[in-house]
């Protein structure tokens, strides 16, 4: 496989509830015509509410279906030449998770009693009679304490089994940041051992991703993602260019790291709702399709959905998709078209997932860049502006010519002049001959 190109489904939104093979069925040949080779699905096992709140590790949530249904739903989708990573939340449980209801009853003599951080000389909002750590002030998601060994055997049971049942490829780690590194090393010993291939990111939001990568595969380049939308809300592409040399230029801080990139997903407002043009959503997919890292896209992204976080609750974020309904009328999004096309080019140019990154200019709302590996070199040119402007790939330096395979395969020559249309750009592909 090439580099991975994931599509990000929340399956308890999208779908609504429904439990028909045939919706996931018609999911499958979604992603497969758009061109992805990779989906992230999140929480699927049986929750409370929002999949976050889990309370059996062993079973489909019932309102997606049951284990031997996803079983042939995963063969389904591994015959159409996807992997299935699975969003695992092991930082926190729900509250009717069976290790806590039977702390309620016994107290301090359940047998679980050492799975979390009690208090019992405190109370909660709950009345419970005791108190525990849980994720940031939440009392309804309850914090586990991966330091137990019979906590992990069970967590790990799981795993063991989404892998062999399920034949999942790779885990999206929620709260990543915040769990026991000793726990997430052990984690990826048990999966690779089975897997050597097993794919394991972990959500980071702020500071040094460094101390993660140590144990995980990725993280999630929330850094680049802030760059991405304020660059072009700002028309400041300087923002963006700052954290590329940053993270992957040389001697970068994650030089050779395939970070996850994202310009939006299920927790941030839609990037179609926090682009202040909407003509940007071109330049942005553009630049989330060829910057160092993995992209991953957000489902209904690539047609341009909208939605905002809500006061209490990220429903807007997660809705209902007739895909079956929509999967037709898409088609002629010139959106959806273009996206499909920048799929196809980062499968068909390796050099997009592996090659080195090296900025060739930047202006405010210009910029250009360079991934090359060996011989291998493609460069990428960017205009967010309102009006062409003119270029010249002598003026930068270079030589030789190249095929501008996103614009009809032009050939340019680099002292040849060329155009940069507005809201637009170029990947210019280093010709052999």
């Amino acid at each position: 496989m090439t580099g991975r190109i994931i599509y990000h489904l929340f399956p308890l939104g999208a779908m609504g509830g429904s439990s028909a093979p045939s919706v996931w069925a018609a999911w499958g040949e979604y992603l497969q015509q758009l061109g992805v080779n990779t989906v992230l699905l999140g929480p699927v096992l049986t929750s409370m509410s929002h999949g976050y709140d889990i309370v059996d590790y062993y079973h489909l949530d019932p309102r997606l279906g049951d284990n031997a249904m996803f079983e042939r739903v995963a063969k389904d989708l591994k015959a159409k030449g996807l992997d299935i990573l699975l969003d695992a939340v092991f930082h926190h449980v729900g509250r009717d998770f069976f290790a806590f209801q039977d702390v309620l009853k016994n107290r301090k003599s359940s047998l679980y009693a050492d799975w979390f951080f009690l208090r019992f000389d405190q109370n909660n909002g709950y009345g419970d009679a005791l108190s525990y750590e849980n994720w940031e002030g939440h009392d309804s998601l309850v914090k586990l304490n991966l330091q137990n060994q019979s906590l992990r055997d069970h967590l790990f049971g799981a795993v063991r089994q989404w892998m062999h049942q399920w034949g999942i490829k790779g885990l999206r780690l929620d709260v990543g940041y915040s769990l026991l590194p000793a726990f997430v090393r052990e984690l990826k010993a048990i999966c690779t051992a089975i897997d050597p291939d097993f794919f394991i990111v972990g959500e980071a939001i702020h500071g040094d991703y460094r101390p993660f990568l140590l144990d995980m595969n990725s993280v999630t380049n929330y850094e680049c993602y802030k760059g991405l939308f304020s660059s072009f809300n700002d028309r400041n592409f300087f923002e963006i260019a700052f954290s590329l040399n940053r993270l992957f230029g040389e001697h970068g801080l994650y030089q050779g790291q395939r970070l996850l990139n994202f310009v939006d997903n299920h927790d941030v407002d839609r990037i179609a709702s926090t682009l202040h043009e909407a003509r940007h959503l071109y330049p942005l997919y553009l630049l989330l399709f060829t910057m160092p890292g993995t992209p991953s896209i957000y489902y209904g992204g690539e047609w341009g959905i909208e939605g905002k976080k809500g006061m209490h609750d990220d429903h807007a974020l997660r809705p209902i998709v007739d895909i079956e309904a929509i999967s037709a009328t898409v088609q002629g999004s010139p959106q959806y078209a273009f996206i499909k096309k920048l799929i196809a080019l980062r499968q068909r140019f390796d050099v997009l997932s592996t090659g080195d990154y090296r900025q060739l200019f930047v202006a405010s709302e210009q910029f250009g860049f360079i991934r090359q590996t060996g011989t291998s070199v493609v460069i990428i040119l960017l205009n967010m502006a309102d009006h062409p402007v003119q270029e010249s790939l002598s003026a930068r330096g270079l030589s030789g010519t190249y095929l501008d395979v996103l614009n009809n395969d032009e050939s340019i020559e680099a002292n040849q002049p060329f155009t940069l249309y507005p809201s637009w750009g170029k990947i210019l592909v280093l010709s052999c001959s």
